[in-house]
């Protein structure tokens, strides 16, 4: 790669063509082999190398060698004077010293000068070929310091191959040394830089944003000097969607060597030959003395200073340009979404006192929920000062805007400790409002999961304190209605402490709702090396010790499912489903199975094991009866995840539907993700509908309703109606229009970090993604003709826009990008009871595109002209009807084929 640089960077000065050869012959492998023991330099002698270093900010999926004119980047070019110039033992002091420094834009070709590089030397503590602590001059700028950090930073390594812990400009790291061809090489990983208060990431990896460093180096040793050495370096940061989403920073430092025939300075001041003391301390003050100046301990890492000019928008001039933009119609669009993103930005420079300032506004009295959203979502103190102030939590009827608010503090990406202890006082309280206590539980649940995973030092009594705060209300509760949220708010905290209180309510409780939301509960908790919670489900679905609801055990299969069964577990399971008195159950069992198998392979060799036993591989196990379904399917693939949906049906014994719904989620090789869980459940039809009631079930009240969640976290269920009065009053307000049921803007990615370049460069990276999502329904009910219809659409706009900068002085090169989509999945239901009971499952999308854009850029003070490159691409998704079970196409092709 070095040579493949030289020809293509590095411009013809002849001057050059020597030591160009040399670095060529140093990758053939045609210097001597590196020598055991530490470097050797002579004390008072200044050894004279040549420096460069390439930076360039690209996306990752451009090779840096092959199309140079897509790159924004610079060269810094110059001469360096090494000169140890005090030793006590295995300590020296070594002096560096940068001359004739320039740097050169790739964009416009135009060199300069860097003065104040050369003003100042920095002096470094050696020890062992181990750099212990920099010294700089007080009045040496800090983009100086930095840049002579890194190249200190060269002549840190160890002798001899293995890995070791050490500091230096990356940070604290793991090193690889080992030899090859004649070379040292050395590997850096797991750096540890400073903690800045800016960085952060979403803590779902899967979502969020993935930062893939590289950091290599070789060394040519002679003579125990070194004569060679390059450092590579590469950052690439990758969205988990998509993989060609990005930026990347290639960096190559080249230092060539030249080594003076002999080893004496060239100046004529004694001080640069050799310094008397007796320790460290004494020598820094003599060389200060002689430099007249103060040198002062700077550490070995890069100094990053927060003073860099942000660009920040008046949150009302914003307002003024985008309010249009802003309403509850661009929900779930493209333009929606980018917008909300500009929004979260502009409201994290926003102080407390403007944003009130604008929430009072009677101008925007309409885009008051979007912009708690946005409020939300910028997670910083003043925001969630004016938002305390704003909000009325005590109102019982109009809780529509504190209902806003927490659905938007569910899905924080980096929820503070005083927002989590916000939303536990309120829960405390008690509001008076059921639903919005109810809320205030999903959301405090939610956020804690998220705050217990962005650190292992994170508040351990605070999280006991939501949980002790979430078990006391469970257990004060004595009924159905009351324990339900309380079981949503545990599933949404994740608490693995909060398992054997979980496994208690599956088996005792009396009731099918309870038990089934307590397992459900278990899912975002790994559970799957907890033999308690395998051995329960067992016990649930074959109905150990009592009878439960078929929902329930159910449910506890999808759970068993997701640990390594053996093949009796799996024998059993088939063998259960068997009963003859249970078709629909054993239909849906045997569907559940068959679809999980498609995407699980190991559960697919099993099950065809499993099938060689003739007592379970026959008619009579296989061929069960009943509408009951479950599909399994892909709904979308990039390079780099795949996204399935599984389709589901469950019915009562007389064939009505008891539940159904989709689930759609994300995955990897290494881990899955849910994206969205809609549901609709609805019990006690048959009496209505003049089917046979199941025992023990003839009081049920009719009702029905919806559940949703929303990338794990569980929303409160919305209920249709409850009662025959409940039914009809339903059918008769149903709206024939698509109606919003759910609108709300939620960050997916939120990442920002501060890059340690190797070259004393520093870089930050940002990258904020929006979802905007729309879910809304219509239904038509007919009682005369005995069917219904049904369209539920999930409407979705994904923005993303990401940054990397790196304002180095005189020249910043700077690359942004933004993606953006739109798109709609329908899903479609047909039902006609006027006879037996026919149902249709339609689920499309129509065609999408999707469109990235980057902009690059290169510019600074002293250069004639900034240099700016744009590139734009676009993707077309086509439309697709998605593949559902045989059974509902047969039945579909019947229903509708009647209703023609």
């Amino acid at each position: 790669m070095v040579a493949h640089l030289n020809n293509e960077v590095i411009d013809n000065d002849v001057a050059h063509s020597h030591r160009r050869r040399r670095m060529d012959s140093m990758y053939h492998g045609c210097f001597p082999a590196v020598r055991a023991g530490l470097l050797e330099y002579a004390l008072g002698t200044t050894y004279f190398y040549n420096y460069r270093t390439f930076t360039t900010v690209n996306e990752p999926h451009i090779p840096f060698q092959t199309n140079l004119t897509r790159h924004v980047g610079h060269t810094i070019t110059s001469e360096i004077q090494m000169t140890p110039v005090w030793h006590s033992g295995r300590d020296i002091l070594v002096k560096i010293v940068v001359v004739k420094a320039e740097i050169e834009s790739f964009g416009q070709k135009v060199k300069q000068t860097m003065d104040y590089l050369t003003r100042r030397p920095i002096y470094f503590h050696w020890r062992n070929d181990i750099v212990l602590e920099i010294f700089a001059a007080v009045d040496d700028p800090t983009v100086a310091v930095n840049l002579k950090k890194g190249i200190a930073a060269i002549f840190q390594f160890q002798a001899k191959a293995g890995e070791f812990t050490e500091t230096d400009i990356s940070g604290t790291c793991t090193v690889k040394y080992a030899t090859a061809k004649g070379m040292l090489e050395k590997t850096k990983n797991n750096c540890k830089a400073p903690d800045v208060s800016t960085r952060y990431n979403t803590v779902n990896q899967l979502l969020g944003v993935d930062p893939v460093p590289t950091r290599d180096a070789s060394y040519v040793i002679e003579k125990n000097i070194i004569l060679a050495a390059v450092v590579a370096e590469k950052f690439s940061h990758k969205i988990g969607l998509q993989n060609s989403m990005g930026t990347e920073i290639m960096l190559e430092e080249l230092r060539g060597i030249r080594i003076w025939q002999e080893f004496e300075l060239t100046t004529s001041s004694p001080s640069d030959i050799a310094i008397d003391g007796s320790s460290l301390e004494e020598a820094l003050k003599e060389v200060g003395k002689a430099d007249g100046v103060v040198y002062k301990p700077k550490g070995l890492q890069a100094i990053y200073e927060e003073t860099q000019a942000k660009a920040v928008v008046l949150i009302e001039d914003f307002l003024a340009q985008n309010r249009d933009k802003l309403i509850a119609e661009n929900v779930g669009t493209g333009l929606g979404a980018l917008v909300f993103s500009d929004l979260v930005k502009a409201m994290r420079t926003a102080t407390q006192a403007m944003i009130l300032r604008v929430l009072k506004d009677d101008s925007n009295k309409e885009i008051v929920p979007i912009l708690i959203d946005a409020i939300t979502a910028a997670q910083t103190s003043a925001g969630q000062a004016a938002l305390i102030d704003f909000l009325d939590f005590t109102d019982t009827d109009n809780i529509l805007l504190p209902e806003r608010y927490l659905l938007a503090a569910a899905f924080t990406t980096h929820p503070t400790k005083e927002v989590v202890q916000f939303l536990l006082t309120l829960y405390r309280r008690n509001v008076p409002n059921e639903m919005l206590q109810e809320s205030i539980g999903e959301a405090l649940g939610a956020a804690v999961n998220t705050f217990s995973q962005q650190t292992a030092s994170s508040d351990s009594e605070l999280l006991k304190d939501v949980e002790q705060a979430f078990l006391s209300s469970l257990k004060a509760c004595n009924d159905t209605a009351c324990r339900l949220p309380c079981l949503r708010a545990l599933l949404n905290a994740g608490l693995p402490s909060t398992v054997p209180t979980l496994l208690e309510y599956i088996e005792i409780s009396s009731d099918s709702d309870v038990s089934e939301a307590a397992i459900k509960a278990l899912g975002r908790i790994y559970t799957r090396k907890d033999s308690r919670v395998k051995e329960v489900m067992q016990r649930v679905f074959h109905q150990v010790r009592r009878t439960y609801d078929s929902t329930v055990r159910t449910c506890a299969l999808n759970t068993l499912l997701t640990y390594q069964l053996t093949r009796d577990d799996l024998g059993r399971i088939l063998f259960e489903a068997t009963d003859p008195l249970s078709s629909e159950f054993n239909m849906f069992v045997q569907a559940s199975l068959f679809s999980k198998a498609k995407s699980d392979a190991s559960l697919r060799q099993l099950l065809k094991e499993v099938l060689e036993d003739v007592k379970l591989s026959n008619y009579n196990v296989l061929a069960q009866k009943g509408h009951g379904l479950a599909f399994t399917s892909g709904l979308a693939e990039t390079s780099s995840v795949a996204a399935m949906y599984y389709m589901y049906v469950e019915t009562t014994k007389s064939g009505i539907m008891k539940r159904s719904g989709m689930n759609v989620d994300i995955s990897n090789n290494e881990q899955t993700q849910p994206i969205y869980n809609f549901g609709i459940f609805a019990g006690g039809l048959e009496a209505l509908l003049g089917e046979e009631v199941e025992p023990g079930k003839e009081d049920e009240e009719a009702t029905a309703g919806m559940s949703l969640d929303l990338l794990g976290v569980s929303l409160r269920p919305i209920t249709f109606f409850t009662g025959q009065a409940g039914l009809l009053a339903a059918v008769w307000k149903a709206p024939a229009d698509l109606t919003s049921a759910l609108q709300t803007n939620l960050l997916v990615q939120d990442y920002q970090d501060v890059l340690y370049l190797s070259n004393g460069l520093i870089a930050e990276v940002n990258t904020l993604g929006v979802l905007s999502l729309d879910l809304s329904g219509s239904l038509t009910v007919s009682l005369w003709n005995k069917n219904a219809e049904s369209l539920i659409r999930n409407s979705g706009g994904l923005a993303i826009r990401g940054s990397l900068r790196i304002p180095n002085k005189p020249l910043s090169l700077r690359v942004e990008f933004n993606s953006q989509g739109e798109n709609v999945i329908d899903f479609k239901t047909d039902v006609d009871f006027s006879d037996t009971v026919k149902m249709c499952l339609q689920m499309s999308r129509p065609e999408f595109v999707f469109y990235h854009n980057v902009t690059k850029y290169e510019g600074g003070r002293g250069f004639p002209k900034s240099f700016l490159r744009k590139e734009s691409s676009s993707k077309l998704f086509n439309s697709v009807s998605f593949p559902l079970p045989p059974s509902n196409t047969e039945m579909c092709q019947s229903l509708l084929a009647n209703k023609d």
